[in-house]
């Protein structure tokens, strides 16, 4: 766990590596990619036993890493227990275990991601149910399901978005973290507008995109938009093909390099007039918020926000930043808050 460095004081030739939050995110991980195939009483048990484990006396030397990795299993399998048991005692998956067709309310989570293929164009997005009518009365629901819905009238919602639809049940894959799959027929209803930040945005994204097609031919004009903030909607299939066999999908959609670019861009004027740390970090924090805001919520997203946010972290409180115990920090939190994570490249 050590590396030679030229910036070490002094004669010193070797600088250790802050790897102890490796241990306990490999736990994390590991564990969410296996929670999915577990009922909600085997991960009770599993987290109890970690639980137990952990009141055990251990020895001086690596005692703090198996305690991490023990508190590890002890929150991801608890979590998830409850989890599981919430999602298979929600009355939407009794529901969906029959294939019924509903009436609900739902709030749009995700940005709609036209799908390729033969056949009328469709989407796919994520969304939670806010009321659902079951059995001739209306529930409140809280559950989060996957939906696929004609282009027409769902391609443009906001994450944010409230609309009303009637849609077909079906139960979701055993590894999914949804409570059901939905499947709409016709346009959505509208029954509440986003927030005021989506819809800037979604202004921003349609003026880069305007902006684009005036001065690029069509097909570099498609591109720049999910170069820099992954809008891929105008986006030529061919060339998109040709990206993924090339294996360059990964330059549209937004990771670190374009949060990198953002924060230092923010900063640099602060940092060149030597404003206070603590001020630059709140500026860069409010940058790196606006900037999620407009790019979408998705996972490449989120993971290279929470990165950012992590190293904006150690600029307030002027510890040094370091890569590896960012990313330590990034996969526990993130793993935790979103476990679908795990199994989204």
């Amino acid at each position: 766990m050590t590396l030679a460095g030229p910036g070490a004081r002094g004669d010193a030739r070797w600088q250790w590596l802050d790897l102890r939050l490796w241990p306990a995110a490999a736990t994390v991980w590991a564990v969410t990619l296996l929670a999915p195939h577990l009922a909600a009483g085997v991960l009770g048990a599993l987290a109890a036993g970690a639980l137990l484990l952990g009141a055990v006396p251990l020895r001086r030397s690596g005692a703090s890493v198996a305690v991490g990795v023990l508190a590890a299993v002890v929150v991801t399998a608890g979590t998830a227990a409850v989890r599981t048991g919430v999602r298979e005692g929600a009355p939407l998956r009794e529901a969906a275990e029959a294939r019924a067709t509903v009436e609900l309310t739902l709030t749009v989570t995700g940005t709609p991601h036209r799908l390729t293929g033969g056949g009328p164009p469709r989407v796919v997005l994520d969304a939670d149910v806010d009321e659902v009518d079951l059995g001739g009365g209306r529930q409140r629901s809280g559950a989060a399901v996957l939906l696929f819905a004609p282009a027409d009238g769902w391609e443009g919602l906001l994450p944010g978005q409230q609309v009303r639809c009637r849609v077909a049940l079906a139960p979701p894959e055993p590894t999914d973290d949804v409570t059901a799959v939905l499947s709409a027929r016709g346009p959505p209803r509208s029954a509440g507008e986003p927030g005021p930040a989506q819809r800037v945005a979604a202004v921003v994204r349609e003026s880069l995109s305007a902006s684009s097609t005036r001065v690029l031919d069509p097909r570099p004009a498609g591109l720049l938009p999910g170069l820099v903030v992954g809008d891929t909607r105008a986006m030529d299939p061919v060339l998109e093909e040709e990206f993924r066999l090339a294996g360059l999908s990964h330059l549209t959609a937004v990771s670190g390099a374009n949060v990198a670019i953002v924060i230092a861009g923010v900063l640099w004027p602060l940092r060149r007039r030597a404003v206070d740390r603590r001020l630059q970090a709140c500026v860069g924090a409010l940058g790196l918020a606006g900037f999620v805001v407009l790019a979408g919520p998705s996972a490449s997203v989120v993971r290279a926000a929470a990165m950012g946010a992590v190293t904006l972290l150690a600029l307030a409180s002027g510890r040094a930043r370091a890569a590896l115990p960012a990313l330590g920090a990034a996969v526990v939190v993130l793993l935790l808050a979103e476990p679908a994570l795990a199994r989204d490249p």
